[in-house]
């Protein structure tokens, strides 16, 4: 019955991370038509300060329209087939769309990275707008640019690292953290098994379905013994 709780905790936590990241990626869609609007623009001359360069304005801002809005539809894509899984099963699904997810945040990292890029593009641009403006102050910009990213890249990579490798995501309490390379290629290893199990029964339905009915051993149960955990939980 715990574990038939934890399960259904997981499949809670992993469909609001999907909400999380359809709200983040809704936000970036909307800043990124906004800033698609204000180019540096000429007034008097009616035509851009920079023609020359709105051609790369105009890339980038296809490229990071098109990738959150791509990332809204894939999460919320992931999200409905999360909410149709067993609880009992949400770790051997996880593990089998796993390929998928990492394409779904590839696509989303590149989305946040052009629109920092965009950023600091808009930012240059309208610098170098300003009449007379000195050399030193474009290297200065320049300079806190690479500063700023260099301090947000090192504290999320530290922060997920510990939270990944430390054992900290598993049940019970870690009095000494434990950031052993070995730790993380034995939960590799189990997870590439559950992984290939699953994959195996997606292609091979009918075989899994025998196996299931003469061995009784699978990672898939059957969904009425995991609706009688349910409902004593939410007895208790």
């Amino acid at each position: 019955m715990e574990e038939g709780g934890a399960y259904l905790t997981l499949r809670l936590q992993l469909m609001r991370t999907c909400d999380r990241w359809v709200l983040i990626h809704a936000l970036i869609f909307n800043s990124v038509l906004t800033l698609w609007t204000i180019f540096p623009y000429d007034e008097d001359e009616e035509e851009t300060v920079f023609p020359s360069l709105q051609t790369i304005w105009e890339i980038l801002m296809v490229m990071c329209s098109l990738g959150s809005l791509s990332c809204c539809v894939l999460f919320g894509v992931l999200d409905l087939n999360i909410s149709a899984v067993h609880p009992s099963n949400i770790k051997a699904f996880f593990l089998a769309i796993e390929e998928a997810h990492i394409a779904v945040e590839m696509i989303g990292f590149f989305t946040v990275n052009g629109l920092v890029a965009s950023v600091v593009f808009l930012g240059f641009l309208r610098l170098q707008s300003i009449p007379h403006v000195s050399s030193i102050a474009v290297c200065f910009y320049f300079l806190l640019v690479l500063s700023i990213k260099f301090v947000v890249e090192v504290t999320m990579n530290y922060v997920s690292y510990v939270a990944i490798r430390s054992g900290v995501m598993e049940s019970g309490k870690v009095s000494k953290l434990n950031l052993h390379a070995a730790r993380g290629q034995a939960l590799k290893f189990e997870e590439n098994e559950t992984m290939a199990k699953v994959i195996s029964n997606t292609l091979h339905p009918k075989n899994a379905e025998v196996a299931r009915k003469a061995s009784g051993l699978d990672i898939f149960v059957s969904a009425e013994a995991g609706n009688a955990n349910v409902r004593a939980m939410a007895a208790e």
